[in-house]
């Protein structure tokens, strides 16, 4: 990888500045910003060769190359251990420079640290703490706006330096342990800027010390300025529908159902509430849902909606609500291996009673299987079909009719040598899929298979030229490196199709493996006769 330069000037080269007028130079510069087509590690290596040329395209190169800075404690999974320590103290030698490199810093993310921060307890002499040097130096960034801490060990002084940053316009905690608070938090200014706050995947971090957090952190956070709030933690979502005075507009929380009265409360007095994402109910009976009230008046900007299929009725009168996600419907009592179960179809009688206009459905396979969705949606432009029982995606003859298809599923038993599973990149064999899916949904063109990076599209219905395209980059990188480093561990197949999946890499980065992975010679019987 090619790191972005950090003390080295290039030499001066004149006369770029008379080829091309300044602001064209930085909107070729801007074109290597990542992308659809660009992963971020691509656009970082192209940007950290741009600026190597020389001192002009460093300068107009920096800006963008230096705004996105993201450290994982796997160090070979980024940066090296100096480059960790150089960067640190470069941002502390030029802190009072306005043009320095971390003044160009708008989103930093620190990510796979805590199986680190546990070794350096144990090491002898104690090695230097790379973590904490990146911590101290956040208040130094002045431009700074996102944060990410992902797989942290947090202790209290990191907690106060981060929620000291009143500047922040995002921030995320995601499976971050917090450890016991050994004193009070001495922070005082409300984060009075941020729009997004996120603390999610807590089924990894149980049993650590975040309720004493918690108090505070909610009077840091939720401020009339938030905008969206993701969690999977339920006392925080419970002491959340506490607040007043928020204007939120995305909200995601789990709700357990002695709370169903306490959201509707909520959802009342938040009229702002555009997208709303509802987890952790379950399957529930009709008497659960006798504290839920919600007037046809309330909401009245709610657009996306995911909630169980037996609340689905109490959202829909008189709401734009375009976009449906039905969740946690299949019982744990039923059997892996039922697929037909009955399924309450008064939820859905209710979307032609109050003719809903819904474009875009997501729905667990049970319901795919056993509900004739085409009843029902007559509007709908896409659909999303979600495994929730580890059985086969089994396609169905009669489907809505839809632009857009993609399929979260099985294509044959996981228990058994599943080629495009998770983790199976096989283009060849998604292909023969894609033809059988294009004959049950003969309107869709764009079509995504097998929690898939790759998307299938045509120009129109009635052609039949179908083009694989790469719709997560660094999804797709990650998945493939990891392959060559753990050839052993990865049963599945990756097979590319007209360079779709080499695609991804710059020319330089073709290592001898990745090629052998894309391409694999084809040995003969008599070959496989000799090993």
């Amino acid at each position: 990888m090619s790191f972005p330069i950090l003390d080295y000037v290039p030499p001066r080269l004149h006369g770029l500045d008379q080829v091309l007028p300044s602001e064209l130079w930085l909107e070729v510069i801007d074109t290597y910003r990542t992308s659809g087509d660009a992963s971020r590690a691509e656009s970082q290596i192209t940007l950290s060769c741009i600026s190597r040329v020389c001192r002009y395209l460093c300068e107009i190169s920096r800006p963008l190359l230096f705004s996105d800075m993201r450290f994982s404690g796997v160090l070979e999974d980024d940066f090296p251990h100096d480059y960790h320590l150089s960067w640190c103290a470069n941002v502390r030698a030029h802190k009072d420079e306005p043009d320095s490199l971390a003044s160009c810093v708008r989103s930093y993310t620190l990510s796979n640290w805590s199986a680190r921060q546990e070794l350096l307890v144990d090491e002898d002499p104690p090695a230097p703490n790379v973590l904490w040097q990146h911590i101290q130096i956040l208040p130094l960034l002045s431009g700074l706006q996102d944060l990410c801490l992902t797989d942290l060990i947090l202790q209290v002084a990191d907690v106060e330096i981060v929620l000291a940053l009143t500047g922040l316009r995002s921030l995320r905690f995601i499976g971050c342990k917090w450890s016991h608070l050994t004193r009070p938090l001495e922070v005082s200014s409300t984060m009075t800027h941020l729009k997004k706050f996120e603390y999610t995947r807590t089924w990894s971090t149980m049993g650590d010390f975040f309720e004493e957090y918690m108090p505070k952190v909610l009077e840091m956070v939720a401020t009339p300025a938030l905008r969206s709030w993701k969690t999977d933690h339920p006392d925080l979502a419970r002491n959340l529908l506490l607040s007043d005075s928020l204007l939120l507009e995305e909200l995601r929380i789990p709700v357990q159902k002695e709370d169903l009265s306490l959201l509707s409360m909520f959802l009342s007095r938040t009229p702002t509430i555009v997208d709303f994402k509802m987890d952790g109910l379950g399957r529930i009976a009709q008497e659960d849902l006798d504290g839920f009230r919600l007037h046809p008046a309330e909401l009245p900007n709610l657009r996306a909606l995911q909630c169980p299929l037996r609340m689905l009725s109490l959202f829909l009168p008189g709401r734009p609500i375009r976009l449906v996600r039905i969740s946690d419907f299949r019982s744990r009592v039923v059997p892996r291996g039922t697929r037909h179960i009955n399924i309450n179809t008064e939820p859905f009688l209710a979307l032609k009673q109050w003719a809903s206009v819904i474009e875009e459905l997501t729905v667990p396979m049970s319901i795919y299987d056993n509900v004739a969705l085409e009843d029902y949606f007559p509007t709908l432009k896409s659909l999303r079909i979600r495994d929730d029982h580890g059985l086969p995606f089994l396609i169905k003859s009669h489907n809505p009719k839809v632009q857009e298809l993609r399929c979260d599923c099985y294509q044959e038993d996981p228990d058994e040598d599943e080629p495009l599973g998770r983790m199976g990149v096989d283009l060849p064999k998604q292909r023969k899929l894609l033809l059988r899916l294009h004959a049950a949904f003969p309107d869709a063109t764009r079509v995504t298979v097998t929690w898939s990076p790759i998307q299938w599209r045509r120009s129109n219905v009635s052609s039949t030229d179908w083009t694989p395209v790469v719709v997560d980059r660094d999804s797709l990188r990650k998945r493939l490196l990891f392959t060559v480093q753990h050839a052993g561990m990865n049963p599945h197949e990756i097979v590319d199709e007209d360079g779709c999946l080499e695609k991804v890499f710059l020319p330089h980065e073709m290592t001898p493996a990745l090629r052998e992975l894309l391409h694999p010679v084809q040995r003969s019987p008599e070959q496989e006769v000799v090993e």
